[in-house]
């Protein structure tokens, strides 16, 4: 074989292997977070379900060191935290309204002054509070997986994203359930 019909081979190949990937839809990619739990508050006042801007701004998250909600390790809060930390946005740009459990900071006692160099968002548990309606959200027993993805469309997708809010099992696996919306 010479070296001109290997070059040509290749080049065939490589051409139909654009074809190939070229018909291929690659929108289900989910950029923002395929191993995330993103949560934001419905803001569809009129239907009577979302909240106003006004009602979240004294809303915080307790961090539990449990996944059943017990043993609190932190609150975070909107606006500016201690030790520079970065601050919960509840309205905001990026991630839209909205955060994702895995943007957190890490717990106070897992900065680098513990050792300890990494930690996982589902080794804990989240309530979310808005003292301004009394209302609470209980997050617990996050699970996430996903799978890097192949081929032509080798971006990562969600394939598990499930967890229990206010005692109901929740499934939202794949693009479809990036965002968990919060209601009245």
């Amino acid at each position: 074989m010479t070296t001109l019909s290997v070059a040509a081979g290749l080049l065939v190949a490589a051409a139909l292997l654009a074809g190939c990937c070229g018909s291929q839809n690659c929108d289900t990619c989910d950029p923002l977070g395929t191993d995330d739990v993103r949560v934001a508050f419905a803001a569809d006042t009129l239907s009577g379900g979302g909240f106003y801007r006004n009602e979240l701004r004294d809303a915080y998250l307790v961090r539990y060191a449990r996944r059943d909600l017990t043993g609190t390790t932190d609150t975070i809060r909107q606006g500016k935290q201690a030790g520079g930390r970065p601050p919960l946005i509840f309205y905001g740009s990026g991630y839209g309204n909205g955060f994702g459990f895995r943007q957190l900071p890490p717990p106070p006692a897992l900065l680098p002054t513990s050792g300890a160099t990494s930690y996982s968002f589902t080794d804990f548990s989240y309530r979310i509070v808005v003292p301004a309606t009394g209302q609470q959200f209980s997050f617990s027993e996050l699970e996430t997986a996903s799978d890097p993805g192949r081929g032509c469309c080798a971006c990562p997708r969600n394939t598990r994203r499930r967890f229990v809010l206010d005692g109901q099992y929740t499934v939202a696996d794949g693009s479809a359930g990036t965002t968990t919306y919060l209601r009245r």
